[in-house]
């Protein structure tokens, strides 16, 4: 791998990096409502999963109306119940909102960075939102909302101001709504990539690839230092629904993560359980290899004859020799955030509040992979 030079910062990825502390205040707000949420249950934990969504296109129209308090972000949220033994996964939309739009009970503000946190709601999508409530009843059991969501074949609406979640008490959904879903098996990216590693038509595409690999860096971006990240995400912690119960077919715009939530919450541990930039950028730069070559580390060292130590040393030694051995097989910007990653996990420990850091990964990882995705 030759010699890696950071690049100049521009505006773009500073504004980047604001975007992404913002949406990071709204994740942990998130997180905490969810957890709330869960008070009269008697189950002792949850499991919840997040869609990893780059968040890009509600950037840019933060961008056109800087005014704005906040941007139309919405998080994709997959809320577990048990049918007969099995796993069903019920789709819920996370929209935020401004605090003044919402009726319910409000808390003291709370601020991130100097960022006044507006409400968020949990709603259907868009086209099933009936009219604004008048008067909301406070959620303490999920599950019970979500079985009776999906008893209704239900879109769930559900609303959150600050940190306590809602659900409007005139709602006008009706049975049936054509935008419920719901998905009973996942498999891990690592799992997808060893069985289809020698079935090219059941592979992702290269859009496919180069979204998969902006939605995964911007995410880390977005949810470092919350609950959502407690451990440098590798390929067996990214999942996807399946879609007909078979293990190639996969829907692969959704990838998301999975999170235990006990009830009732706690604050999260700062600084503790969030793996260090180093280590996580590692993984990252891994993950972009693995995605574009569609094949596990692991198995590219066993073609070799080796097997892959699993220290960090270990892996990134691995992770160099695969870049320096294919490196003229990777697109140019492609090339650019793997060799990012591999110099952030060799420089010196840095911290994910420390602002020109984060501005100097969005400018040599996420700009070179939003570059690359233009190409499709």
């Amino acid at each position: 791998m030759h010699e890696f030079e950071p690049s100049t910062l521009t505006r773009e990825a500073a504004e980047l990096a604001k975007s992404f502390q913002q949406i990071q205040g709204l994740a942990k707000s998130l997180y905490t409502a969810i957890s709330k949420g869960w008070t009269s249950c008697s189950h002792p934990s949850h499991k919840v999963m997040i869609h990893l969504d780059d968040h890009l296109s509600s950037i840019r129209t933060k961008q056109k109306r800087p005014k704005k308090l906040t941007a139309p972000i919405s998080f994709g949220l997959f809320l577990c119940s048990i049918d007969s033994g099995c796993h069903i996964w019920n789709e819920a939309a996370v929209q935020v909102i401004e605090r003044a739009s919402h009726n319910a009970p409000h808390s003291s503000a709370m601020h991130t960075a100097g960022l006044k946190i507006p409400s968020i709601s949990i709603c259907a999508p868009p086209n099933s939102i009936a009219a604004s409530p008048t008067i909301d009843e406070h959620v303490t059991d999920i599950c019970k909302k979500v079985q009776e969501a999906r008893y209704q074949k239900q879109a769930l609406s559900l609303r959150l101001s600050t940190d306590t979640l809602y659900i409007p008490t005139n709602k006008t959904n009706k049975p049936n709504d054509k935008s419920y879903k719901e998905y009973s098996s996942t498999i891990d990216l690592g799992q997808f990539l060893a069985q289809t590693l020698n079935r090219e038509e059941h592979q992702l595409g290269y859009k496919e690839r180069t979204n998969l690999a902006l939605s995964l860096a911007c995410s880390i971006l977005q949810l470092n230092s919350t609950q959502w990240f407690t451990g440098a995400w590798t390929k067996n912690a990214i999942y996807f629904f399946t879609k007909n119960a078979t293990t190639f077919d996969i829907y692969s715009e959704r990838p998301s993560i999975t999170q235990t939530v006990d009830n009732p919450g706690t604050e999260p541990d700062n600084g503790s359980k969030c793996p260090d930039p180093k280590a996580a950028l590692l993984e990252l730069g891994i993950l972009l290899l693995e995605i574009w070559h569609h094949k596990p580390l692991e198995t590219w060292v066993e073609e070799r004859g080796d097997q892959v130590n699993n220290s960090f040393d270990g892996r990134r030694s691995a992770a160099i020799r695969w870049l320096e051995v294919t490196q003229n097989k990777l697109p140019l910007n492609h090339l650019k955030a793997i060799e990012a990653c591999l110099q952030f996990s060799a420089g010196r420990l840095r911290e994910w509040d420390e602002d020109d850091f984060r501005k100097q990964v969005c400018e040599d990882i996420i700009r070179p992979l939003q570059e690359n995705c233009k190409t499709w």
